[in-house]
């Protein structure tokens, strides 16, 4: 499933002028892109936007041919949970719940036209197959993301939508969540991903750059070396 954005702004107080404007882009299906930009840019508000949590002031978000804020909240609601997945920095992992009833849970509200995949099997996609009883607190922080990306492989989403998601991890659990986010995309899910670490960055199949809410440039086949001589001299937090 392709994303396309025409034209988008938001503005939340008009003393403050544009979060984001004029951003214009098509996310091609089964795409690994990577968002980056300085603290304040407004990435995240766009990732909001794009995923239908935050409505744009003015500007268009297709999901192939659906325009997703032209139609009611509820359909709006049911699309996103047919269709995509959000992996957040701080995991949105239910502490009472094992990592095996979390990832049944967002089956349950997915709501997905595919997820057929267990549980357990999405836990042995990301390693994790004898963590199935584990509560979120005698999880690391590695081992958490990690559950939060089985939830969205259950759920088998046509778009993966990730804020951050190492943010908050070492070197060996980001490189690992990164290729899962990238096996994804192989799989043929679309995946857009924001960070501020070149070398997560250079992952992905396309880095593309906002400053001060505009899209500046775009990299394909990025490596860390060419985002930081590209980027790096905006980019530093």
């Amino acid at each position: 499933m392709h994303i396309k954005l025409q034209r988008i702004e938001k503005i939340y107080r008009d003393a403050d002028g544009p979060v984001v404007s004029g951003v214009s882009y098509t996310f091609e299906g089964g795409t690994f892109t990577a968002l980056i930009g300085r603290s304040g840019s407004g990435k995240s508000t766009l990732l909001n936007i794009m995923s239908g949590i935050t409505q744009p002031t003015s500007g268009q978000v297709f999901y192939d041919d659906t325009d997703i804020f032209s139609i009611s909240d509820r359909e709006r609601s049911k699309i996103r949970a047919q269709t995509t997945s959000t992996i957040f920095q701080d995991y949105n992992l239910l502490p009472f719940l094992t990592a095996a009833e979390n990832i049944e849970l967002g089956k349950r509200i997915s709501k997905s036209r595919h997820g057929k995949i267990s549980p357990q099997q999405a836990l042995e996609q990301v390693g994790l197959s004898k963590f199935a009883d584990k509560l979120p607190n005698e999880l690391s922080g590695g081992q958490c993301q990690r559950v939060a990306i089985a939830r969205a492989i259950a759920v088998e989403p046509d778009i993966i939508f990730a804020d951050e998601p190492t943010g908050a991890l070492d070197e060996k659990n980001s490189e690992i969540v990164v290729n899962l986010l990238k096996e994804m995309a192989n799989n043929g899910v679309t995946v857009i991903m924001v960070t501020h670490d070149p070398f997560i960055a250079a992952a992905s199949d396309r880095v593309i750059e906002l400053c001060d809410g505009q899209l500046e440039r775009s990299l394909d086949v990025p490596s860390a070396i060419a985002i930081l001589e590209v980027f790096g001299h905006r980019n530093r937090t």
